[in-house]
């Protein structure tokens, strides 16, 4: 975490991404009243936000339990539904922290609200399935295209053929 002079913020940092390192004489002293723990209470993570984005997710009935088992996020709030499926609501501070988190739990969970996210989940599961092949057309297609034989194969057979062909001939001759 540091200061970021050019937004005038502070800024959380992957250390393992840093490439260089300038040592200045200049000292950094937090903003008055800067509280780390008051910055990270809406991360879901450690990405934070002034307004955190309400996030609501359904639970399928099979991971109900699993679901219930942990606490989150301190905002976190869960309340059963009548068909045995599980809500849960929490404000985050960054949609992007918890998107594959929400992809971890498969087809189990399914994103609600906002809508940000449900498209991106959405965009992500089309193009698993693409990676995936879901719908079967390039399996189908290269199963078919495997059954074609390449020209060399096919001058190959027809020279096989041919061979029998006068084989047989001389015998019978």
């Amino acid at each position: 975490m540091a200061w970021d002079p050019k937004p005038r913020e502070v800024r959380i940092y992957k250390v393992e991404r840093i490439s260089a390192v300038t040592v200045l004489e200049e000292r950094f002293s937090p903003p008055l009243g800067f509280s780390v723990r008051e910055h990270l209470a809406g991360a879901w993570g450690i990405w934070s936000s002034a307004e955190p984005v309400e996030v609501e997710l359904l639970f399928k009935h099979g991971a109900v339990r699993r679901a219930k088992e942990t606490i989150w996020h301190p905002s976190q709030r869960a309340e059963t539904l009548p068909d045995g499926r599980l809500r849960v609501t929490f404000g985050v501070g960054s949609i992007l922290e918890i998107r594959h988190w929400v992809l971890g739990w498969g087809g189990d969970c399914e994103v609600v609200r906002p809508v940000e996210l449900r498209s991106d989940i959405q965009a992500e599961i089309r193009a698993m399935s693409r990676t995936y092949d879901m719908d079967g057309a390039t399996e189908s297609a290269r199963l078919a295209l495997a059954k074609i034989p390449k020209p060399v194969e096919m001058v190959q057979d027809r020279r096989a053929r041919r061979e029998k062909t006068l084989v047989r001939e001389r015998v019978s001759s």
